[in-house]
This record gives C-alpha cells, structure tokens and sequence, in this order.
C-alpha cells in the first residue's frame, strides 16, 4: 500500500538531486519568459519538467517550482530569436556552426524552419542538451495550429528567417489572474460613468448657455418693443 507513495517521493528526491537550477513560478509567468530571465533555453526547460509541464505550458501554478538544468545537461549560454534571425546568422553571431546549434536546440528542424520570435536557443559551443525522453516530443518542434508563420518566400531555403509572430510556443502566455480582468472591467465600467458624468455637464452647460442665449432674445424683442411703444407715445403727445 505504500510502496507506490514511497516509490514517488524517491522519485522527486532522486530528480531534485539531479537539478543544477530550480525557479520558483510567479504570477504571470509563462514558459518562454521564466527561459529568457533565466538563461535556459525553450527545449531545456521542457525537457527538464516534461512530466509536469504540458506541451503547451499552459499548466504552469504560482509557487511551483521548475528545474532549469540537469546535471551534465545545463546550458547557460542562451540567445532570444528575434524578427529576421535565422540559424546561421544566429550560430554565426555566437561563434558556432549550425549544427552544434541544433544539437542544443532538437527542437529546431533541418531546414531551421519553425525558429519564433521570443525561442531562446542554446549557443553553447559544446553538446549539452539532454537526450529527448522516449515517446515525447519537444514543445516547438512541429508547426502546429498556426504557431509559426511562413518564411520569408524570397528568402534562400538554408536562409529561413524567423516568423514575426509573438506567439511564444511552445509556452504560451499565461492568461492574467481573474482578480486582474475584474479590476480591468470594474474601471472601464468607472470611465463610462465618469466620461457619462461629463458628458452629462458638458450637455448641461450647453442646455444653459443656450436657455441664456434664449432668455437675453427675449429680454432684448422685449425691451425693443418697450422703446417702440414709447417713441410711438412720445410721437403721440407731440402731434397732440
């Protein structure tokens, strides 16, 4: 009976042993985030948490904590692809050829074509990328559900630019706590009131200005006719 639970709790020891870095997940994090603040590459961060971590790291829990490394499989060296980059510019700009880079990154197909804007890569000039564990396939690695935009079609096939797209696969922006949408939709509900508020004197005042207009009309067609009815009086008494 408790054979499975003590199985699993020397299991987590045995993983926490072998995890050079951890990191604990704040609010708003997301896969590709927690890579780039950390130096640790898209692929290393996946692999390292792939029983827990969805493919979609759409899972992710305040307060859990990821191992970013393991031992032997640790990169640091890491590059954030940018709008236009492709894999031998990128391994050219860090001193390697393309394929020690793919060799850190598996994720990345041959022809380099799946590279996205925001995918941190290892640039390493040594292999340090931990095998891909059976039956799992990394996050990344496939273009799927419109992730990843075409290339540039005038570019040359080994000169595939990285898509513009901000989509960051394979960890997708984390949605904001319900707490914050409901603040965001209590003060736009606040702005239409004060802006309704506003509105309301604004139309008020021009109500106003334009009962004065009226009212200074008729005093001045009154007084007008007061003056006339005078001179014709005076007029009167003169012939008289």
């Amino acid at each position: 009976m408790f054979a499975p639970v003590v199985a699993l709790v020397l299991a987590g020891f045995a993983a926490a042993e072998s995890c050079t870095r951890s990191y604990t997940v704040k609010e708003g994090d997301y896969c590709d985030a927690i890579s780039a603040a950390t130096n640790t590459s898209s692929y290393q961060l996946a692999v390292s948490n792939y029983k827990t971590v969805n493919h979609g790291c759409t899972n992710l829990a305040v307060g859990q904590v990821l191992c970013l490394g393991e031992t032997g499989f640790d990169c640091t060296q890491t590059y954030s692809v940018q709008s236009g980059d492709y894999c031998d510019l990128i391994a050219s700009n860090h001193g390697i050829n393309s394929t020690m880079l793919m060799t850190n990154n598996p994720q990345i197909d041959d022809n380099c074509y799946n590279l996205y804007q925001g995918q941190v890569l290892c640039v390493a000039n040594q292999p340090l990328a931990a095998p891909i564990p059976e039956g799992w396939t990394p996050p990344g690695s496939t273009l799927d559900d419109g992730d990843f935009v075409s290339t540039d079609d005038t570019a040359d096939n080994s000169d595939n630019s990285a898509s513009t797209t901000t989509t960051t696969a394979p960890a997708t922006t984390t949605t904001k706590p319900a707490t914050s949408n409901n603040q965001s939709t209590d003060n736009t509900s606040d702005d239409t009131k004060d802006d309704s508020k506003d509105d309301s004197k604004d139309d008020s005042k021009d109500d106003s200005k334009d009962d004065s207009k009226d009212d200074s009309k008729d005093d001045s067609k009154d007084d007008s006719k007061d003056d006339e009815e005078e001179d014709d009086g005076s007029d009167c008494e003169e012939d008289y």
